[in-house]
């Protein structure tokens, strides 16, 4: 028998819905084109969990607010990776741009 894992975050779409649908401004673009969301800013209408067809950002009861995943925006900012791929075991996992990740796996 086989195991697999499988992850699954916020695609960060270039022509975010959620963030077209957010009433408040919460959900924005990054400069690098991450989309974040400032829950500070969120109301819990869940216009954006509606509108994600890819099943992101998730509603939260006890908090009253939604979330997604930013890529760990600020652990990149501040010159980390994000915690999944530090997390994974099996380094399976990398982040970054798709050329410079493409040329670094490339067989030598």
């Amino acid at each position: 028998s086989k195991a697999y894992s499988y992850s699954f975050g916020c695609n960060h779409c270039e022509e975010a819905i959620c963030l077209k649908n957010c009433p408040t401004g919460a959900i924005y673009k990054a400069p690098d084109g991450t989309v974040v969301q400032d829950q500070s800013k969120c109301i819990g209408c869940r216009m954006c969990v509606m509108s994600c067809p890819y099943g992101q950002p998730k509603y939260f009861p006890d908090e009253g607010v939604s979330g997604k995943c930013d890529g760990c925006y600020g652990l990149r900012e501040a010159g980390g990776k994000p915690a999944c791929v530090a997390a994974c075991p099996n380094r399976a996992l990398d982040f970054g741009e798709y050329d410079d990740l493409k040329q670094s796996s490339a067989p030598t």
